[in-house]
């Protein structure tokens, strides 16, 4: 009789010990980002979706980007000719849509001063530490390229990002 209860106790130990471990390794994929969340039972790809407005740019050495600008020619007159030049912001007035697809690939949409920018397909790779896009349209032009995006914090609010250049995106949901 003392060995059945000593039995019964130590399955009933056992048990608890794999449903500790089993719900440490499940809440273990809420502490992905290094910058945050600290913790949320929101999955990474919800999170993601919505509209977002870009808040800063930063480059390698942490100098923001935001107010950085080239000069594009955006008409010639030929008739005339003339060339306007129109000073562009590629990241001031940039803005993002994610939307998730019940079937097929998640898609992003992302706008330069409200033009059309940039187009891709979107997943979370490689325990959901790297954002891939599949660009079918790249700052403007149309070419397919795949970039690989480190991500750093992903909330509800916030997401940033570091690309391959090393400059680290930050973007606030709108």
């Amino acid at each position: 009789m003392f060995s059945s209860i000593s039995i019964s106790s130590r399955i009933k130990q056992i048990c608890f010990l794999l449903l500790l471990g089993g719900t440490i390794l499940e809440l273990s994929s809420c502490f992905q980002y290094p910058d945050g969340p600290i913790f949320t039972l929101t999955p990474r790809k919800y999170r993601l979706e919505g509209n977002w407005k870009i808040s800063d740019v930063k480059d390698q050495n942490g100098v923001s980007l935001m107010n950085s600008y080239f000069l594009d020619t955006v008409a010639i007159d030929t008739s005339e000719h003339t060339v306007k030049v129109d000073t562009v912001f590629p990241y001031k007035y940039q803005t993002m849509q994610m939307v998730l697809v019940r079937e097929g690939p998640e898609q992003v949409f992302i706008f330069a001063d409200g033009e059309p920018w940039s187009t891709a397909s979107w997943t979370l790779t490689n325990k959901d530490d790297y954002w891939v896009l599949t660009f079918t349209r790249l700052e403007g032009k149309n070419n397919i390229t795949q970039r690989f995006y480190i991500i750093s914090k992903l909330t509800m609010d916030e997401f940033q990002y570091t690309d391959d250049s090393n400059r680290k995106w930050y973007w606030k949901k709108l």
